[in-house]
C-alpha cells in the first residue's frame, strides 16, 4: 500500500488476496515467480526487475512463525531506476572514450600509481597492441617490475617518479624488441592527480619514430661510405 503503488497505477485491492500465479502468471520462467516461490522455500533472494518503465532491486526474505515455520515472505523493492539510467550514461561515455583512446594512432598507455607506490598498466590502446605484437592479457594489470628488466627498470622508474614529484610531463627516446619487432619512439608520461593531489595515474604515449631512425641510420651509413670511398681516392 502507500504512494510507491500509486506511483505506478496500481491498486492495493488489485493485488492484496492475489496468489503468485493469479499475479505474476503460469510462466515458470518470470523472475519474480521464481523469486517468491525460493522464498517460501527459505531461501534470501534478490534480483532487478523493471516493471512498466520502473527499475526495481527487489530483496525477499521468507516469513516464520514463532515455531520457524514458513507462513510467507516479506519483500521489499527500491527504486533504482535513476541510478540505473546513471549507468547507462556512465557506460555509453566509457564506450565512447574507448573507441576515440582505439582511434589515436600513437601508442597509449594507462599506469596506475598504487598506495603501495608500485605501478601497475590498467590499459593500453589499440594502437599498442598493433605495434608490439603484444596481447593485452600480457601486458594489462602487469607491474612495471614485472615489464621491466635492469637497467632499463631503474631508468624508467625514476622518470615516473620525476613526472611525479615535479608535475610534468617527462619525455625519453626509447628502443625496445616487441614479438613484432624492434620499436624505437619517443616516449611521455603525464602525472593524473585526484581532488587530495595524491598521483593516481601516469599517462603515456609513444610515439613511434622507428623508421625514421631506420632512414637515419641507412643515411648514416652511407656517409661513412662516401668517406671512406673519398680518403682512399685522396
Amino acid at each position: 500500500r502507500g504512494k510507491g503503488l500509486n506511483d505506478l497505477g496500481l491498486e492495493a485491492d488489485a493485488i492484496v488476496g492475489k496468489t503468485i500465479v493469479d499475479f505474476f502468471g503460469t510462466d515458470n520462467n518470470n523472475i519474480s515467480k521464481v523469486s517468491h516461490l525460493s522464498a517460501l522455500n527459505g531461501k534470501s533472494v534478490n534480483y532487478e526487475y523493471k516493471f512498466n518503465e520502473t527499475i526495481f532491486q527487489v530483496y525477499l526474505e521468507p516469513l516464520r512463525d514463532i515455531h520457524n515455520e514458513i507462513t510467507g515472505c516479506i519483500g521489499l523493492a527500491i527504486n533504482i531506476t535513476e541510478r540505473r539510467e546513471s549507468d547507462i550514461i556512465i557506460q555509453e561515455r566509457e564506450l565512447q572514450l574507448r573507441t576515440l583512446f582505439d582511434a589515436i594512432a600513437d601508442i597509449i598507455f594507462v599506469i596506475d600509481v598504487n598506495k603501495d607506490g608500485t605501478y601497475e598498466f590498467s590499459s593500453v590502446n589499440q594502437a599498442f597492441i598493433n605495434s608490439t605484437g603484444l596481447t593485452p592479457t600480457q601486458i594489462i594489470g602487469k607491474k612495471a617490475t614485472e615489464i621491466f628488466k635492469q637497467p632499463k627498470l631503474e631508468f624508467i622508474l625514476e622518470r615516473y617518479e620525476t613526472a611525479i614529484k615535479e608535475r610534468k610531463t617527462v619525455s625519453w627516446e626509447d628502443t625496445t624488441d616487441y614479438p613484432k619487432g624492434k620499436l624505437t619512439g619517443i616516449v611521455s608520461i603525464a602525472p593524473l592527480y585526484d581532488s587530495e593531489e595524491n598521483c593516481i595515474q601516469l599517462i603515456g604515449s609513444v610515439k613511434d619514430i622507428t623508421e625514421r631512425k631506420q632512414i637515419e641510420t641507412e643515411l648514416q651509413k652511407n656517409e661513412e661510405r662516401f668517406r671512406s670511398l673519398a680518403e682512399k681516392t685522396n
